[in-house]
């Protein structure tokens, strides 16, 4: 197949595993992104979702919900780029991993953080895959 041409078999082995794990984020991330608009635009939906969720969506700014919506945006374009093999993917995903930060300590702040094993969770995971991308910069799978 053309698009692995030239890629060892422990190379593709790596860009799957990459592959799987930004596409996870970027999934679940967008999905955060339609429930946040739906709980704020929809009130109908409410019953739909756990309270708890409710209650962080209407409890976040509309300017701390634009650093997530702009951290999601970064983060498909950096899968985006990921898919194309691009090495601007890896510092896209910082840039997101930098912006959800920000997102996750203002809602702690903010004193809306019900769950911060998840943020914790998430720390770990983009620190995984901060290095798994890099790596696919330095053996040559994306450039």
């Amino acid at each position: 197949m053309a698009y692995f041409r030239n890629l060892s078999g422990w190379q593709i082995a790596l860009f799957g595993g990459v592959f799987l794990l930004h596409l996870v984020e970027t999934a679940y991330s967008v999905w955060w992104g339609v429930g946040d608009i739906l709980i704020r635009t929809v009130p109908a939906t409410h019953a739909y979702y756990r309270d708890s969720w409710v209650d962080l969506v209407l409890g976040t700014s509309l300017a701390q919900d634009s650093i997530y919506f702009l951290a999601t945006a970064i983060l498909t374009v950096s899968f985006a780029g990921l898919v194309m093999r691009k090495a601007w993917a890896f510092w896209a995903y910082v840039a997101a991993s930098l912006l959800f930060n920000i997102d996750w300590i203002l809602t702690g702040l903010a004193g809306n953080d019900q769950q911060p094993e998840a943020g914790y969770f998430s720390l770990a995971y983009a620190g995984v895959l901060s290095l798994l991308l890099w790596l696919t910069n330095r053996v040559g799978i994306c450039r």
